[in-house]
């Protein structure tokens, strides 16, 4: 660690002066530390300097860093966690609001701000956006990444490759050309998909998701063949890129795909899949977790929400119906299968700006649940009702996910050298859950960003 910081030091790297003594900028101590890292879960203390984290341990040891400008915040009663994750979003997409690029820019600069705070004030420092336009979405993370403006970080994929005429190019685009051609490639032969693949390496994109969605509710939603998957997941990889899959989600299908697509070589699969009984819960399980696969759970877009009627509807804005209800108990039957198998679970919400796009009338959706942040802490909170215990939820937030993303050596634990993404809890968050949502400061790279630090 020592040479990191005379490297940083003589480049310039870091704007802290007490960096180049030896000393650590700030220790927290008092708090419990959950740092996500199973070969060190828990700690008493946490040392940065600059934009990293300059140690991890006991209270003796981590105090050793301390030098006469070295900020001393005790935390008694607190909790401190690593940044937490959404592994699946959609920041630039609204198939309402967003029809063509004056429209994209009026979101960005009057609503997307509001957005990115969400995401920050409820403690979600890395978000990945799927299926957003380019080159908006790549000049959104580029000027996140400068400082520019404020919000998590975003890893992106662009456009998503689906069949002609698939999900989403005509069902959530629908009546949208702007959002069809921004949020879909349809290629129809294999040197298609690898001219596609080629197109998204070409802009910067951090991984591929493809789209493959046939369920009920798409009945007429052709798949891509065999042929064009594979061309897909080869030309991604010879790219060095990951690729995931949007997996339909219907239980007369869903089962099928995951198994279908299971071997062709995708890193991680989107949505939990529906299953009809425990057994064959099981029985994917064992499948997916000897391929090590990811999946991340979106648990919460079968849940039922408010709208400003006091209805309920599904959170794509149709009006809630009892089979959905089997759907979302089916999903936290298979969460815990899946859980209890070592299927890497990761956390995601598939969160959109119009979230009741679907909706046919004027009603909107106002439950607070589906606001930017808050839908990530309700898909833990959903988690923990699926079965999940306190440590695996935070590590499916927070661990797997950046393991998912590919970043797992920069954020994801609290661990010497890397980025000092962390948030503040009031409470005892292994004894109290709701711990959560008292947030008392957020950190990213170092800079708090939500919050403040207590004076003592």
């Amino acid at each position: 660690m020592s040479r990191i910081i005379v490297t940083t030091c003589l480049f310039g790297l870091l704007a802290s002066s007490t960096a180049c003594g030896g000393q650590a900028d700030v220790i927290f101590v008092g708090a419990n530390v959950l740092t996500g890292d199973s070969s060190q879960p828990t700690a008493e203390a946490v040392a940065l300097t600059g934009e990293r984290i300059r140690a991890v341990g006991s209270s003796t040891e981590v105090r050793r860093l301390a030098g006469p400008k070295t900020q001393i915040v005790d935390l008694p009663g607190r909790t401190i966690i690593p940044g937490l994750m959404d592994a699946h979003v959609h920041l630039l997409v609204g198939p309402l609001t967003i029809v063509d690029e004056s429209s994209l820019r009026t979101y960005e600069r009057t609503a997307l701000p509001r957005v990115m705070s969400g995401f920050i004030s409820h403690g979600i420092t890395t978000v990945r956006s799927t299926a957003d336009p380019l080159p908006y979405i790549t000049q959104l993370r580029d000027r996140l990444e400068r400082g520019e403006i404020m919000g998590p970080r975003i890893l992106v994929t662009g456009p998503t490759p689906t069949s002609p005429g698939g999900h989403p190019a005509t069902t959530v685009c629908r009546n949208n050309p702007f959002c069809r051609q921004g949020l879909a490639r349809e290629p129809s032969n294999e040197e298609q998909a690898r001219r596609i693949v080629r197109e998204l390496a070409d802009a910067k994109v951090d991984a591929v998701k493809v789209t493959l969605e046939n369920s009920r509710g798409f009945a007429n939603v052709p798949l891509p063949s065999d042929a064009i998957v594979a061309a897909l997941v080869d030309e991604a990889h010879r790219s060095g890129l990951r690729i995931i899959a949007h997996i339909g989600t219907d239980p007369d299908t869903g089962f099928f795909l995951t198994e279908r697509f299971g071997g062709v070589g995708f890193d991680e699969f989107v949505h939990m899949p529906d299953v009809r009984t425990p057994s064959e819960a099981s029985r994917l399980a064992t499948v997916l977790a000897g391929r090590k696969m990811a999946v991340t759970t979106t648990v919460s877009i079968w849940d039922a929400y408010r709208d400003s009627s006091g209805s309920e509807r599904l959170v794509w804005g149709l009006p809630y119906v009892p089979g959905m209800r089997k759907v979302f108990d089916a999903q936290l039957v298979t969460t815990r299968v899946f859980a209890e198998a070592g299927v890497r679970l990761v956390v995601g919400t598939d969160w959109v700006a119009d979230s009741d796009f679907f909706r046919e009338d004027d009603v909107r959706l106002n439950d607070p649940r589906v606001q930017p942040g808050a839908r990530t802490l309700y898909e833990m909170d959903l988690l923990r009702r699926a079965g999940l215990s306190t440590t695996a939820i935070l590590a499916a937030a927070t661990r797997n996910a950046a393991d998912a993303l590919g970043i797992g050596d920069k954020v994801g634990t609290l661990a010497e050298g890397k980025l000092a993404d962390l948030v503040i809890l009031d409470g005892d968050l292994l004894r109290d859950f709701s711990a959560l949502r008292r947030t008392v400061a957020v950190l990213k790279g170092g800079r708090v960003v939500h919050g403040m630090l207590p004076e003592r």
